[in-house]
């Protein structure tokens, strides 16, 4: 029994030195990774300035060597390191004061307001790693195989600098990675990147509007577009903003902190507190009216792949059948709330008019919403409108118009392989006898642009970007304004209907040639009677613009009793929430609405 005991003693003694020896071993390792506190001594020792390191160029002029640098932690990236802000600045305007430090392993109890001391080799990171710059012209300035070497203090005051917007390019550079403040009103003017990278531009002065929107092109769009530049950052939302689902253009901020960095060869303002917005209103919902009211409509490519829940995914639209589902869904919820009579679509599918084509779902939808309107379309004589993949079309509720005749398009040189065939349509409202004729309009688009023969200048092709703010093709839409001016003129002397509208997507901006030459072909631009500035139907890289219009013949413009933009897509993320009731961001383009009274003195009412 005693040798039992004495074994059992062992056993358990063997156990608690195992357990004891395991403790000590796990303590002593603690202590070896914890960043030491140094001495006073040590913290005064010589060390590199962060402002040297930086330097006054793109580039640092000590790239590649090892540094020992001071400075207080400014704010914790996640899983990429740290920014590092030396305590006095060096008072040169032209350098930078502090640096971004690479290390997804650094010591975890690191906390902003830390007084470190560090060594590093000196880098500029490529684009590839996730921030701006090609390593030769200049790109963020860092520090990358670091070494820790100690603590020389804890909970600092931050370091700040006030800056306001505009900003040069090198003025941005020259604070690159310090901690700054911005105390002005700032407007939200782009959320392309809202929901994918958490990220908005901001900028002073209000929306940042497209410059041939309001100046003409060349010199002077020239000189908006530079201040448009210089007014405007990219701001990186907090991780700890719950709202940021919900930005739209036209919020607005009074004031932010932040850190100055870049990504993807773009300056970047990472902001480092909650940002309290002030919520612009959405939109105001049309009211009823008795009057005639036409709606322009860019579908943002409107696919039904097959027609029978197949044929997924299509050329330019849905991915599959639910997601068409989602925008056909939301593109019904908008024309339903708009209360339009008559509804011209662009982007829509080329697949005919069949029992299985794009126009025939979106009726059908339409009818299942509205059963007493009664939706159609108008038909061409052709099977398809043209050879492109998507074309334009008419909709309209039979239950208060009708049409008169079948619709007709135009063949000329512009509409053959650039801007899509138009269609026009005659209508007539019954209760009042008014006769009206709409054509449904879309210009080539400002991209894919052409490529002049070898050997040849870009401006020897006229539909180059000729660099005067129009971008491409635009001498084929100045073509197809003029093509359509004249062939509408052909149609008003044969069907004896002065009253016109001229609606849909242009792809110009309101001072470009091609909107011009229709007003200087007597056509009135109705949007811009009615409605103040800033017009806008769509964002491009954060500026605002008008590409969708509407124009009145002269015996029209005085029975347009309103007509305005319906800004419930361009100012909101493409990723915005879906639901069932959700209109918004149903396109990338704005709807148009007009609104005609056939009875109208000529006086001119207000927007309603």
């Amino acid at each position: 029994m005693k040798d039992l005991y004495q074994s059992a003693s062992r056993g358990f003694l063997q156990l608690a030195f195992f357990i004891l020896l395991i403790a000590l071993l796990a303590g002593c390792a603690g202590t070896g990774s914890k960043t030491p506190e140094l001495s006073a001594d040590a913290c005064r020792s010589p060390a590199t300035s962060i402002a040297a390191i930086q330097g006054s160029g793109k580039r640092s002029p000590l790239l590649g060597e090892r540094h020992t640098v001071r400075g207080i932690v400014t704010y914790l990236q996640s899983g990429s390191g740290l920014y590092l802000e030396q305590i006095m600045a060096d008072m040169d305007p032209r350098t930078s004061d502090a640096v971004f430090v690479i290390g997804d392993t650094l010591p975890k109890e690191i906390a902003v307001g830390d007084l470190l001391q560090l060594s590093g080799v000196v880098t500029e990171l490529k684009p590839k790693q996730g921030f701006g710059g090609n390593g030769v012209n200049g790109g963020m300035t860092s520090l990358e195989k670091v070494t820790i070497e100690g603590y020389c203090g804890h909970r600092q005051p931050l370091p700040v600098h006030a800056i306001k917007l505009p900003m040069s390019h090198d003025a941005r550079e020259s604070l690159e990675a310090m901690r700054i403040e911005i105390d002005q009103e700032l407007t939200v003017s782009d959320v392309y990147q809202l929901n994918k990278r958490r990220q908005v531009t901001v900028s002073a002065g209000g929306l940042l509007i497209t410059p041939t929107e309001v100046a003409l092109p060349g010199k002077a769009a020239d000189k908006l577009r530079a201040n448009n530049r210089l007014r405007q950052t990219t701001l990186q939302l907090p991780e700890a903003s719950p709202d940021s689902p919900n930005r739209r253009l036209g919020d607005q901020l009074f004031s932010l902190s932040g850190i100055i960095s870049q990504s993807k060869g773009r300056y970047l303002l990472t902001a480092t507190e909650p940002l309290q917005f002030s919520q612009a209103k959405d939109p105001r919902m049309p009211v009823a009216t008795n009057k005639l009211r036409v709606m322009s409509f860019n579908l943002l490519n409107l696919f039904n792949g097959d027609g029978k829940q197949g044929g997924f995914p299509t050329k330019r639209g849905a991915e599959s059948y639910p997601e068409f589902i989602q925008q056909l869904t939301r593109l019904v919820t908008a024309i339903a709330i708009s209360g339009a009579d008559i509804v011209a679509l662009q982007e829509l599918e080329n697949d005919g008019y069949g029992p299985n084509s794009a126009i025939v779902d979106l009726v059908e939808a339409l009818n299942q919403s509205m059963p007493d309107a009664a939706w159609r379309f108008a038909r061409p004589a052709e099977d398809r409108l043209g050879t492109d993949v998507i074309s334009v079309g008419l909709i309209y509720r039979s239950s208060r118009v009708k049409t008169i005749g079948s619709g007709l398009s135009l063949n000329a040189e512009p509409f053959k392989q650039l801007s899509r065939k138009p269609l026009a349509q005659r209508f007539v409202e019954p209760a009042s006898g008014g006769e009206l004729l709409i054509a449904v309009n879309h210009f080539k688009s400002k991209g894919s642009c052409p490529k002049a023969a070898p050997g040849s200048p870009t401006k020897a092709n006229p539909d180059a970007n000729q660099g005067d703010g129009q971008a491409c093709w635009n001498q084929s839409r100045v073509a197809a304004a003029d093509a359509l001016a004249d062939w509408l003129n052909s149609l008003r002397n044969i069907s004896a209907v002065a009253d016109m509208l001229i609606i849909g997507d242009l792809n110009s901006y309101r001072q470009e040639d091609p909107i011009r030459r229709l007003k200087s072909r007597g056509w009135t631009e109705m949007v811009e009677t009615f409605s103040s500035p800033p017009l806008f139907t769509f964002v491009y890289w954060g500026q605002s613009g008008t590409l969708d219009y509407a124009f009145a013949s002269p015996t029209l413009k005085d029975k347009v009793t309103a007509a305005w933009l319906w800004n419930i897509n361009s100012p909101y993320s493409p990723d915005l929430a879906y639901s069932e009731d959700e209109y918004r961001r149903s396109s990338d383009h704005d709807p148009v609405i007009v609104d005609i009274d056939f009875a109208n003195n000529g006086v001119n009412n207000t927007n309603e």
